[in-house]
């Protein structure tokens, strides 16, 4: 009963709050400050009388003790009075007692008292560890760990390595800090977030982990709400999307992080420690294999304006981890606090949170409901000391090196390194090691031997050189790396041997989605265009290798792979028995797959290479031979590939197949320091590269070269020496340029791509070091025409000689055209020295051009991209491909210009090029004053042809330009040069003009100046548009004598026909038809260097044919005749060929004009090539034959010798038969036919070359069929007449009327029938046939035999008619009820019948 009331008792002390903390319990030592000399902590508290201590989970107590260093836990104490903590390291602590109750559970509130004190206890001594003894020639090496305080270990103290990236931030798309750590708030896929990786290094993996303390240092704060993340990823390795996601990944889960803070407002920077929560510490246990443990830092608030920042690794106070942990078994109390089991995030937004700290950072108003917020947040303050724990061992003074066979001292050292010398080969020596500090000497390493035995330095291995121009490039493979036995990169005959199958490709990769080569230009690849296929089964087979002299075979290859995981995947086999078996060969590193999928095609259930290479980089692998007899010498390789039914990936590349010697070499003596390079015989140099380039040699002679390794201390292997001669690498190019009389031109610019050259007044140029074969030299000149050659260049000493001629700029013919008939050629061209404006505003008579306008007042009359205004056109003709820049970049253009190039025919209808430009690249033109860049277009290439270089304003702006042409030589950065300088090139147009270079100079400035006048506006004037034509002549002087006309051959071109004048046509004779024939022309100038001739035209061909021989055989007959009537009629579709040989009268159209010219042809008379128009008109016109023919009449004073036209009619109505002429005629054709469009073509011709007969009878009889019902109507239209006269022309015709004809149906006899309806009242029809045309009553009677009504009386035509009779007499009364009879009489026809009105 006293034990139960002394609890409630107490309870209710504590929750009312009725006593100070320090009157429940406080401790009375250490005191704050206090420096304690011991290496164990002394501790006395006192605790309140009415506290009933006992051990934990008691029943009859109130509780224990709980202690806490630096908050970790470190015991638990069950009596009142002194006690102590072992092994207590130096360094800073705070030290916390805190009363809990049996179950280990704090008191609301808290009773607990702290301290903080230092350590400084005497001073441990450390022994060193890791004693290595390296043999060497003569000589031991010797080096061990530098000693570290066992004491310190529990906790052991984890930093992060002192490197970049140990620490770090990022945003996911790149790595923002390298050290410091920073945690911002913000979206989860882009907000800022940092890492530790803390090096594990020297922990135990047997130990069991019992808590992990985080201690940091934050620099700079605002109000945080963060997390201490799990992070699986190596930070040092990962990309920064990856390491991103994988911080954020488990930030909001108060179950999985380590930390999971609501920070108040008043989380201030300073040292903060916290014990790490959930999986820490079982997280820790398992990474201590890895050697390191990574953790992430992440904001989890809305916005930005929330952060922290933590000291990295390079600040003034990196991140620790203090580490507590227990042996195997030993484990009493594990302090891991759990996860929290209220979560803010379950009960308000992000957004509120957000709401609620902004307004209270702003003292704002915010809703009441929000102030539970600040329940969660834990009001924390700095520490007042860093969580740094300094090592002591002691004060150090050397290390003792002792002889472990007589335990004596044989030297000293200050560093963790020794050397000993002079020691007698393959003779064993002991050794350990002690350090020694100013308060005594540590305990010792364990004892290590090593024998010493003469050492000879490996050489250089795999030694090459290749000879290049004064040069020779040596290289090598470090003396480690295997010799190649064989090696193929798969470049041409190296790779003879493999063979693909079942997919394998060797070639260059061309798959976007997988790699390039590794080396050279080919490789080996499952697919290399796209991915491998579904159920696959590719192997590649190696050629058959001799191994016998091999002690150690390995095999190696590059690889890079993307394959389906598991499903899908490859592997390397061997089979010493010429491939009646293979076994798998396991590679160094083992494959990623144990066993691919069972239903995998080609390599079910084996392990392989599958899913993708480490990095998507390629990767050396080996694969080590030593499952081989001593019989097995011959051996090949196959790297078999299989895939599943479904999911396809980039696949497998192979490159770099090699097979090498392995053997194992001993240890070597002293590292790697440096390669010498030999020429024959002599020191040349030292590099630590595995190649270098030897310089200033001579061409064609031998040289050797030898490379030795150097090893520390004063090692040098034997020399490896390759022979190599240099030689001529690259060609040159040299000659003279000279005018028309051979003398040297100054000022030439000669070219061969980027590489050019200018002639002096000696006129030579020099092009150098050009790569061998055929090049392209162009060569040009302000005042001369271009010239270019193709000329070869040698790798050679001696340049090759290519001598240029340039004429002046003379004017060429233009736009020639070939047009081959019987036997000769046509041609036609442009006059020389003139072209036309066309649809332009100005002519660009040559390049390079430049000039000023504006667009203002132009109109708008080209659509210009991009938003169109007014618009101002230059014409440009290119007489041979060429590549142009065109650029406004000027001080004059002032405002938003456009550029496009657009073709246009003779009636202006303009295509776009698709060149088209608004503005240039930024910042390329400062000293324009427009708002934008100017327009470029750079290298553009232009084939033959008039193109029109629009300039225009976006969104319709208007300005001044200024433009510049010029054949390109490299872009704005050339033309810039032209244009910002001073306005240089006024200046060059004013001294070409004569005017000495200082006016020149002043005038350019002076204008510059107008330029920057705001009121300086260029009128339309300036634009000279009235300028129509322009004269490409360079001298009045020049005057032009003539053509002369080229035919290209092969063989060499031949000059067939020199004209006089200005005659811009010819015709060549050629010796047959239908075989094709090239021509250009070239003007003949007299000038002031005598007759020269202009560029040539670009060539142009033709094929002569003989018109009318549409089967090509070179004769007009009959078959070519009636095959143009079936082209004509429709009734076969000609070709191109065939068209144009039947077209005699070249108007584009196939039609009887072309078969009388035809037949006049064939009969000797000559083809009319062009129209001619007769005097009189025909006219023609259509009948209704009786409804079984349509007949045509035609009217006309002349002869006819052809006729065609057509028939429209609803051919489900009606059916034409054959046309027939009504009078016959020997030699007359006349045929029909039913075009695809359901008109008819009829088509009649008098084949001997006669007339065709006709008379006023009727002209033409067509036999119709009708499908139509009695009486109907069928309308029959003509239309598309041709009248051809006896001389081949063409007669002008009308059709009479509408051109058209109704048919109906003529019945076969006479036939009445009866009236309907019957009886009727007050109207009936009557029907009746008349198959001729004839003289018919039609009388109705009453009973009595009077005659009430005559209804017809008269000739009436052939057909069916129908009659009305309203029921009224001759007089118009009606007639009363009763019975009536209705009689047809003819004078070969009578019938009678009754009718009945009933009223």
């Amino acid at each position: 009963m006293k034990r139960n009331f002394q609890s409630i008792l107490l309870i209710f002390v504590f929750s009312c709050g009725l006593f100070a903390q320090g009157n429940v319990l406080q401790i009375n030592s250490p005191t704050t400050g206090e420096l304690v000399s011991t290496s164990y902590l002394p501790i006395d508290y006192s605790l309140a009388g009415y506290f009933d201590i006992g051990d934990s989970a008691c029943t009859n107590c109130d509780g224990f003790i709980r202690v806490t260093l630096n908050y970790a836990y470190a015991g638990l104490f069950n009596s009142v009075g002194a006690d102590t903590l072992q092994d207590v390291t130096n360094g800073q602590y705070l030290l916390g007692l805190e009363a809990v109750d049996p179950s280990g559970d704090s008191f609301d509130p808290q009773v607990m008292d702290t301290v903080t004190f230092t350590i400084v206890g005497n001073p441990e001594l450390c022994a060193p560890g890791g004693l290595i003894a390296y043999p060497g020639d003569g000589r031991n090496v010797l080096s061990w760990n530098e000693p570290f305080s066992t004491s310190s270990a529990n906790p052991f103290p984890a930093t992060p390595n002192s490197a970049e990236y140990n620490t770090g931030s990022t945003d996911g798309s790149s790595l923002t800090e390298a050290s410091e750590i920073k945690g911002y708030g913000g979206p989860a896929n882009s907000r800022e977030a940092g890492w530790v990786r803390f090096s594990l290094l020297g922990l135990s993996p047997s130990i069991q982990v019992d808590s992990v303390v985080l201690n940091y240092y934050v620099n700079d704060t605002n109000w945080p709400y963060w997390s201490v993340t799990p992070v699986s990823v190596d930070p040092l390795t990962a990309d920064e999307a990856t390491l991103h996601a994988d911080i954020n990944g488990e930030a909001s889960s108060p179950t999985e992080a380590y930390l999971y803070q609501f920070e108040s407002s008043t989380f201030a920077p300073g040292f903060y420690s916290n014990t790490l929560i959930n999986n820490a510490a079982q997280d820790v246990a398992d990474a201590i294999q890895d050697g390191y443990f990574a953790v992430g830092v992440v904001d989890r608030d809305f916005s930005t304006t929330y952060y922290l920042e933590i000291d990295g690794w390079n600040d003034e106070n990196p991140p620790s981890l203090d580490v507590y942990w227990s042996a195997p078994g030993g484990r009493q109390f594990v302090f891991n606090t759990p996860a929290i089991s209220n979560n803010i995030e379950n009960h308000f937004t992000l957004e509120e949170i957000d709401q609620y700290k902004n307004a209270v950072s702003n003292g704002e108003l915010y809703p009441e409901y929000l102030t539970a917020i600040s329940n969660y947040e834990v009001e924390r303050y700095p520490l007042p000391f860093s969580r740094d724990v300094g090592i002591v061992c002691g004060t150090f003074e050397n290390y003792k090196i002792y002889n472990g066979q007589t335990n004596t001292v044989i030297a000293t050292s200050d560093t963790n390194y020794w050397v000993h010398d002079n020691l007698t080969n393959n003779t064993s020596y002991c050794y350990y090691v002690s350090a020694v500090y100013n308060e005594g000497e540590s305990d010792t390493t364990e004892t290590i031997c090593a024998t010493p035995e003469t050492y000879v330095p490996d050489p250089v291995t795999n030694l090459a050189a290749s000879g290049l121009d004064e040069e020779a490039l040596i290289y090598w493979t470090s003396p480690d790396a295997p010799d190649y036995v064989y090696y193929t990169s798969f470049e041409d005959s190296a790779a003879s041997g493999f063979v693909g199958v079942g997919g394998f490709q060797i070639g260059t990769p061309n798959y976007d989605s997988g790699p390039e080569v590794a080396s050279g230009a080919n490789c080996w690849a499952t697919n290399l265009n796209g991915v491998y296929d579904n159920t696959a089964y590719a192997s590649l087979t190696s050629p058959v290798f001799n191994i016998s002299d091999l002690s150690n075979p390995m095999l190696q290859i590059n690889h890079w792979y993307q394959i389906e995981s598991y499903w899908d995947g490859g592997n390397v086999k061997m089979s010493a028995d010429s491939g009646a078996t293979w076994t798998l060969l396991l590679p160094e590193e083992d494959y990623p797959e144990d066993a691919v999928y069972t239903g995998n095609t080609g390599i079910p259930d084996e392990q392989a290479y599958s899913g993708t290479s480490n990095g998507n980089f390629w990767h050396t692998v080996q694969f080590t031979i030593d499952s081989l007899s001593d019989a097995d010498t011959l051996v090949q390789f196959r790297f078999d590939f299989g895939s599943d039914g479904s999911v396809q990936y980039a696949g497998w590349y192979i490159d770099d197949f090699a097979l090498m010697d392995n053997s194992e070499n001993r240890d070597i003596d002293g590292e790697l320091n440096q390669y010498k390079v030999y020429q024959d015989g002599t020191l040349l140099d030292s590099t630590s590269e595995t190649s270098y380039i030897a310089t200033g040699l001579t061409n064609n002679q031998e040289y050797t070269f030898g490379v030795s390794a150097s090893y520390y201390p004063n090692f040098e292997s034997t020399l490896e020496n390759a022979t190599v001669t240099p030689t001529w690498m690259y060609g040159d190019i040299s000659g003279v340029v000279s005018d028309p009389n051979g003398d040297p031109l100054d000022s030439a610019f000669v070219s061969v791509g980027s590489l050019s050259d200018t002639t002096g007044t000696d006129g030579l140029y020099m092009l150098r070091d050009l790569d061998p074969g055929l090049h392209n030299v162009v060569v040009t000149h302000p005042s001369f025409d271009n010239n270019n050659a193709d000329v070869t260049a040698i790798a050679q000493e001696d340049a090759v000689v290519q001598n240029f001629t340039l004429n002046p700029k003379l004017g060429r013919p233009g736009s020639l055209e070939a047009d081959g008939f019987g036997q000769n050629v046509y041609l036609t061209w442009r006059t020389a020295g003139s072209m036309e404006i066309g649809c332009g505003d100005k002519l660009i008579p040559s390049l390079p051009f430049s000039d000023q306008g504006t667009n203002l007042g132009m109109g708008d009359d080209w659509d210009v991209a991009g938003g169109d205004g007014e618009d101002y056109a230059y014409t440009f003709y290119v007489f041979e491909d060429m590549t142009i820049t065109v650029d406004l970049c000027s001080p004059i253009t002032d405002y938003d210009a456009k550029l496009e190039v657009f073709t246009a025919d003779e009636l202006c209808v303009y295509t776009s090029t698709g060149y088209y430009n608004d503005d240039g690249p930024f910042g390329t033109c400062p000293d324009s004053p427009a708002p934008y860049t100017p327009s470029l277009l750079e290298s553009i290439m232009l084939t033959e042809g008039v193109y029109y270089i629009v300039v225009d304003g976006y969104g319709g702006d208007t300005g001044n330009f200024e433009i510049s042409v010029t054949e390109t030589v490299g872009g704005r950065g050339f033309m810039t040069d032209q244009h910002m300088l001073d306005i240089s090139l006024e200046e060059q147009k004013l001294i070409s003009h004569g005017v000495n270079s200082m006016d020149a100079r002043t005038y350019a400035s002076d204008l510059k100046e107008i330029y920057f006048d705001n009121s300086f506006q260029l009128s339309p004037n300036n634009n000279d548009s009235d300028a129509r034509s322009v004269s490409l002549r360079t001298s009045i002087n020049d005057s032009l004598t003539g053509y002369n006309i080229y035919q290209a051959l092969g063989s060499g071109d031949t000059l067939v026909l020199a004209t006089y004048g200005e005659d811009t046509t010819a015709v060549i004779p050629v010796p047959e038809n239908y075989v094709e024939y090239c021509y250009y022309v070239k003007a003949r100038w007299s000038t002031d260097y005598g007759e020269l001739e202009s560029k040539a035209t670009p060539i142009a061909c033709t094929t002569p044919y003989l018109g009318g021989d549409v089967n090509s055989d070179d004769v007009v007959d009959v078959n070519d005749l009636l095959s143009v009537v079936d082209f004509i009629l429709q009734i076969e579709l000609p070709t191109e060929l065939q068209f144009r040989n039947s077209d005699l009268n070249r108007d584009g159209l196939l039609n009887v004009a072309d078969i009388i010219m035809m037949i006049d042809i064939i009969y000797g008379s000559s083809a009319r090539t062009l129209p001619s128009f007769a005097e009189s008109i025909a006219e023609i016109s259509m009948r209704n034959g009786g409804g079984t023919s349509l007949l045509l009449d035609l009217a006309y004073d002349g002869f006819i010798r052809g006729v065609q036209f057509n028939l429209t009619a609803d051919l489900s109505d009606v059916m034409f038969g054959s046309a027939m002429l009504n009078e016959l005629q020997e030699g007359v054709m006349i045929n029909s036919h039913t075009l695809e469009d359901g008109t008819t073509r009829v088509l009649a011709v008098n084949l001997n070359g006669g007339l065709l007969s006709f008379s006023s009878d009727g002209f033409i009889t067509i036999p119709v069929t009708m499908n139509t019902g009695r009486g109907d109507r069928v309308k029959v239209g003509i239309q598309d007449i041709q009248l051809i006269d006896q001389n081949g022309e063409s007669i002008p015709v009308n059709a009479r009327g509408d051109g058209s004809v109704a048919l109906e149906l003529i019945p076969m006899q006479y036939a009445l029938y009866q009236n309907f309806p019957n009886p009727f009242n007050p109207v009936t029809e009557i029907q009746f046939d008349i198959p001729d045309i004839s003289t018919v009553e039609l009388v109705v009677y009453n009973l009595m035999g009077q005659e009430v009504r005559r209804l017809v009386n008269g000739e009436i035509q052939a057909g069916y008619h129908r009659i009305v009779w309203d029921g009224l007499n001759d007089q118009g009364e009606p007639v009363s009820t009763g019975v009536y009879i209705y009689s047809l009489t003819s004078p070969s026809f009578h019938s009678t019948k009754k009718m009945v009105l009933l009223k």
